[in-house]
């Protein structure tokens, strides 16, 4: 994951796609490291996650993956429809 990050986030040249990428990443790299030195079993992806935070489609339990949209998008739909329906 960390890699990953890196390669997402720089371009062909090698150049950072911008300073805050960088120290993202080395943040995520010094985490890695000092995880491994006091034996703390961390995944990448909870080091990415740790550094960058959740992304609006991370599922607590499940992961990164699509998200149902929550009950206010679910209101805000509803209301929508209402005012087409009576013309507004």
């Amino acid at each position: 994951m960390i890699d990953l990050y890196k390669y997402t986030h720089e371009n062909v040249k090698g150049q950072w796609s911008s300073a805050v990428a960088k120290k993202n990443w080395e943040q995520m790299n010094e985490l890695r490291d000092l995880y491994a030195a006091e034996g703390v079993q961390k995944s990448e992806q909870e080091i990415v996650t740790e550094v960058v935070g959740r992304a609006n489609g991370y599922i607590k339990g499940l992961g990164y993956s699509l998200k149902p949209p929550g009950k206010q998008s679910q209101l805000q739909q509803e209301l929508e429809e209402t005012r087409v329906e009576l013309g507004e």
